[in-house]
């Protein structure tokens, strides 16, 4: 005898595959699903506009998620930007800053308290510190230049602020898409789960024609997949 809690189990739970397979297999039951009614299944026809509308809300969150992405990626970019524009700009201060101040002296050390080794280390994290550093370096000597050298890093600043600013926001928002999705996802594989119910009530003891209703294939592991292939072809 079967385990009787293994019915109370939902079988569409926790699936290891990724989010548009998962999308393709609930969406292929809803279509599955009103195939079924319109040959005359009305018994199911209570099942499918609850579910279709949960299917086309997690539908929706799964493409917020993408655009948060792709808008994620763009700041991401723009920091790079930012940092590789620093570096041009410190190795640009650095002979300048030498041919008024010996290396070492008080006035180097001002721009460049840890000489020139930081700047080809500079990552996204530390190079807003260093920044800040030559900004104040730049406003205490910018008698001894003949260009104002504090405005060319303070437009990196701008511009770094802004794009990190940006990236925090969007991060908070695929953060949200998240949530959104594993919420709407967990509302499908519940409603899922009730019809897959629903349906092997009706169809006691004929379990091929539960099959009719979803396509487990295209939620199975493709190396699994092909070790059944290779096994039926033995």
């Amino acid at each position: 005898m079967k385990r009787l809690e293994l019915y109370a189990d939902n079988p569409f739970e926790n699936l290891a595959v990724g989010r548009n397979k998962l999308l393709a297999f609930f969406k292929d039951h809803a279509a599955r699903l009103k195939k079924q009614i319109s040959l005359g299944k009305t018994e199911f026809a209570p099942l499918y506009e609850p579910y279709a509308e949960a299917v086309k809300q997690l539908e929706e969150s799964n493409e917020q998620a993408a655009v948060t992405l792709v808008h994620q990626k763009s700041k991401t970019r723009a920091l790079n930007a930012a940092l590789k524009e620093f570096k041009t700009k410190a190795f640009w201060l650095h002979p300048i800053v030498k041919i008024k101040f010996p290396k070492r002296s008080s006035g180097y050390l001002d721009f460049f308290p840890h000489l020139i080794t930081p700047i080809h280390r500079a990552n996204k994290t530390s190079f807003g510190s260093q920044l800040v550093n030559i900004i104040h370096a730049c406003e205490k000597h910018k008698d001894d230049f003949d260009q104002d050298l504090k405005a060319v890093f303070e437009k990196i600043q701008s511009d770094y602020k802004d794009a990190l600013q940006e990236q925090t926001g969007q991060k908070a928002s695929l953060k949200r898409a998240s949530l959104t999705w594993n919420e709407c996802l967990s509302i499908v594989e519940d409603l899922a789960h009730k019809n897959a119910l629903t349906i092997a009530i009706v169809y006691r003891r004929q379990p091929k024609r539960v099959k009719a209703f979803f396509n487990q294939s295209m939620i199975t592991h493709h190396k699994k997949r092909k070790k059944t292939e290779k096994t039926e072809e033995e």
